[in-house]
This record gives C-alpha cells, sequence and structure tokens, in this order.
C-alpha cells in the first residue's frame, strides 16, 4: 500500500499539481525508428556539413579560395537547417493534456492540418476502436475545426492511459465521452490492480482532497442540480482555490456560466456577514450593466453556505487559447482588439460608481462567434473572498502592485490590460509585478505599441495613462504607423 508522501511524489512527478497539466511521452515504431536512423546518420547530415562551412569561413578569414568548400557550403547550410529541424521534430514526443486543451507531438501535424494545439472547445467526438485487450485499441478525437488525432493506445503504458482518460473527462465536454471511455476504464483498472499499482484516477482524487482538506472546498460534480433543480451543472470549466466556475443548464433548456465562491469554515462570523454584504452588493451593480461586449449577470444567490454568480454563456474562444493555437498575433490584429477591450473598460470605468473588474487576463476576454471580444467574469468573487480572507485571488501575472496590497484602482484594471496584450503580442505571459516590453522579445513590433504596454504596466498607477483616451492615441499613432 502506497504512503502519501509516495502518491504525492508520483503526482508532482506527472507535473499535474495546480494547473492539472498532464505530459505524457507517445512515440509510435515508426518515429522510434525515424528517431534512430537519423542519430545513427548524424556523421553525413549535421558533422559532415558543420565541418564545411567551418572549413569555408576558415578558407576565407586566411584568404584563400578554394572553390570546393565554397561550392559545398552551399549545399552544406540548406541540409543542415533541415536535418536538424527534422530531428528536433522527432525527438519530441510530448503529448500534454491541460484544461486550455491539448498539444499533440509533431508527428500528429499531418494529421491535424498542422495545428497541433487544441483547444477543449474544439474537441467534437471521442471514439475507441479494437475490442478486447488482445487487440490493438485506437483512440480517435475528432476536431470542429478539421482534422483529427489517431491515439494507438498500445504505445502507452496502463498508467498513461488511465492518465490519458483522466485528463479528457476532467477537462472535455461530459457527454462527448464519458459512454465510449467506460469501458477502458474498467479494464485499466484492472490490469493496474493486477500489477499491485494505484489508480491515477485515485491519486487525482487524493490530491484533491489534500488541496481541499483545509477549506472545505470540493468542486460540484457534473449532474448536480441547484435552485431546487433550476441548474443543472453540466461540466467544470475550471477550478482553483475557493472557487469553481462551470457551465449549467438552466430549466434544461439554455446554457449559462456559474461562478462559485465559498469561505474556509474559520472565518468568524462577523467577517462572513461582511464579505456577503460586499458580494450582494457588487452583484447588483454588474447585474445593471447593458453592453453588447460585457458576458451579462443575471442573478445571484446563496446555497449551502456558497455564493454564486450567474453569468452569460458566451460562446467563442478565449484569448489565451486563441494564441496557444496559432502562436503570437499580429500586431494589427492586436490593435483592433486592443480598441474594442479599452472601449469596453471606458463603459465600466464610466458607470456611477464607476466598476473596477479586476481581472483582465486573456482567459476572461473570448472572441464570440461574430469575431467581437466579450469580457466575461468579474472579480466580484474574488473581491468577496478577499474581503474575508486578506488573501489576494486573481492571476498574478497580471495582477497590478497596488492591487496586491488590498487597494486596486481604475488604473489597475490598466496594468491587467497591458500584460494581457504583451501576451497577444509574444504569446509569453508577463513577468509578475514588472513593467512588459514585448518589443524585447520580439523586436519587429512598433515602437508605439511597445510605447503603449509599457506605459500600461508602470509599477507606479500614477505613471500609468489617466483614461482611454491616452490609451487610444497611442492605438491611433500605432494604427498611422501599421498603415
Amino acid at each position: 500500500m502506497s504512503t502519501f508522501a509516495e502518491v504525492a511524489q508520483r503526482f508532482r512527478s506527472s507535473k499535474i499539481m495546480a494547473t492539472l497539466e498532464l505530459t505524457i511521452k507517445y512515440q509510435t515504431n515508426a518515429s522510434k525508428l525515424a528517431y534512430w536512423l537519423m542519430l545513427i546518420l548524424s556523421p553525413l547530415w549535421f558533422i559532415l556539413p558543420a565541418a564545411i562551412l567551418v572549413m569555408a569561413i576558415f578558407s576565407r578569414l586566411i584568404s584563400t579560395n578554394i572553390a570546393a568548400y565554397e561550392g559545398l557550403s552551399i549545399c552544406a547550410i540548406p541540409l543542415l537547417i533541415t536535418c536538424t529541424a527534422a530531428f528536433a521534430t522527432i525527438r519530441n514526443r510530448q503529448l500534454v493534456i491541460s484544461q486550455h486543451g491539448l498539444c499533440f507531438p509533431p508527428s500528429f501535424l499531418a494529421q491535424l492540418f498542422l495545428r497541433r494545439n487544441r483547444s477543449w472547445y474544439d474537441l467534437h467526438h471521442v471514439a475507441l476502436s479494437g475490442n478486447g485487450p488482445e487487440q490493438t485499441k485506437v483512440m480517435k478525437l475528432q476536431f470542429r475545426s478539421g482534422g483529427s488525432a489517431r491515439i494507438n493506445l498500445m504505445f502507452l503504458s496502463p498508467e498513461e492511459i488511465e492518465q490519458l482518460v483522466l485528463g479528457i473527462e476532467t477537462f472535455a465536454p461530459v457527454e462527448l465521452a464519458k459512454h465510449e471511455l467506460e469501458p477502458l476504464k474498467a479494464e485499466i483498472a484492472e490490469q493496474l490492480k493486477i500489477k499491485g499499482i494505484k489508480s491515477y484516477t485515485n491519486i487525482w482524487k487524493d490530491e484533491l482532497s489534500y488541496r481541499y482538506s483545509a477549506t472545505t472546498f470540493i468542486p460540484l460534480a457534473p449532474g448536480k442540480q441547484l435552485l431546487d433543480g433550476e441548474l443543472r451543472i453540466v461540466r467544470q470549466l475550471g477550478f482553483g482555490g475557493l472557487s469553481a466556475v462551470y457551465l449549467v443548464q438552466r430549466s434544461k433548456k439554455d446554457l449559462y456560466v456559474l461562478k462559485e465562491s465559498a469561505l474556509p469554515a474559520d472565518v468568524d462570523e462577523e467577517l462572513r456577514a461582511k464579505a456577503a454584504e460586499h458580494f450582494e452588493r457588487e452583484s447588483l451593480i454588474l447585474a445593471r450593466l447593458d453592453h453588447p461586449q460585457i458576458a451579462k449577470v443575471y442573478d445571484h444567490f446563496v446555497e449551502q453556505g456558497r455564493h454564486y454568480l450567474l453569468l452569460e454563456y458566451v460562446h467563442g474562444e478565449d484569448l489565451r487559447q486563441l494564441v496557444q493555437e496559432n502562436g503570437a498575433l499580429k500586431e494589427e490584429r492586436v490593435r483592433e482588439l486592443a480598441a474594442e477591450i479599452a472601449q469596453i473598460l471606458e463603459y465600466m470605468h464610466s458607470q456611477a460608481p464607476p466598476i473596477l473588474h479586476r481581472d483582465i487576463t486573456p482567459e476572461n476576454l473570448v472572441l464570440n462567434d461574430n469575431g467581437k471580444v466579450v469580457l466575461i467574469d468579474f472579480g466580484a468573487a474574488n473581491n468577496f473572498l478577499q474581503t474575508a480572507t486578506g488573501t489576494l485571488v486573481g492571476k498574478h501575472c497580471y495582477i497590478a502592485p497596488e492591487q496586491f496590497r488590498g487597494k486596486a484602482n481604475l488604473k489597475s484594471d490598466y496594468f491587467s490590460f497591458g500584460g494581457t496584450l504583451h501576451f497577444l503580442l509574444t504569446g509569453v505571459d508577463p513577468v509578475p509585478l514588472s513593467s512588459s516590453s514585448p518589443a524585447t522579445i520580439n523586436p519587429a513590433i512598433s515602437k508605439e505599441m511597445n510605447d503603449l504596454v509599457v506605459a500600461l504596466t508602470q509599477l507606479e498607477a500614477a505613471k500609468r495613462p489617466s483614461s482611454v483616451n491616452e490609451i487610444m492615441r497611442y492605438l491611433r499613432a500605432d494604427a498611422s504607423l501599421i498603415s
């Protein structure tokens, strides 16, 4: 019987932890053969061309004209680049599963139409072929945007298969996989039992139990009903700390997003009442917002000691998923998105009293079916928790220094906005509590756009732009440069 320390060590070695990320090695016989052939032939495609290049450079340095080296170097450069890239591609055999989607090894590029990063939203169907343990099983993942991934389970260990199934069940829509994957789960559990290996599903449950034991917070399971059956949990969209976000169905018809927050059991009644009052007051203010690019807050309620916000479900892809699938966005597109986000902030900040979002991040900005950016989620629940616990809740890479100190203001949203632009332009999250300069990562970014991000992410709030009009002046200057 494994001790909890051993279980936790296995869990950590799988790179799940706080982000619940799984990394599985997947390599077919063909890719193994290609790898070893490339390795054996490396003197021909790497050492020899590299030697030719060195000799050609050396011959120029000593002012000799060796035509043979000059001619061979013309062929050696493309050979070296092509073969090195091919070898790096063959070596990459990681299948990564996270809350944002799946990242397949390069060997899947042809099947996936050259797009190996796919979001869970894109996953359309999961199917298994092959019956019985003596036959080869293939898991086929089909995607809405085109392409499919055929994963031959023969090349995965029972533990890795269980990890793959567990990742799909955790993050993908429940209705996609449950029926197909149940027999496979039972078969793998039996194999692990025979081997004397603890089920990975149990390890996952152990970690969830450990993570929430101090707070007694456990996310709701699919099928759970709230408001006397009016709301039904369809699936979990994300969770962390003392909050969770779900996709829910109301009255067996329309889909909504439900944000759930709880307080630790040891919070005293006075603080609990104060936090609840603050949450209710801010929820009522948010419910009055009426903007086509802000997700509507429909309701708030308390059930079994947990507080809930019911929000509009925006069908689309968030900006983090967009960048993960396509890479850093073109500057012209970022400028368009920035103008839309700035106008959304102007609307919120112009309310009486002004509304501070507190969580402007790529995950909370969704491109809807019309290609317009929509701001989803709100900091009301986070602020509710912070009021009662004194603990900051949020994504540290995007939080302004004064927000860390519990003194957020309107310019705190500007800091998060600047960090989001940095991510869109580079594909890299900003460094926490630092002024961002995307041009240091991508020198092709214009001076005007880089200056905007630097200005928005100044550590002192007073040095940031004072209004959306000032932000728009940067964007208009950048537009004239691009055009």
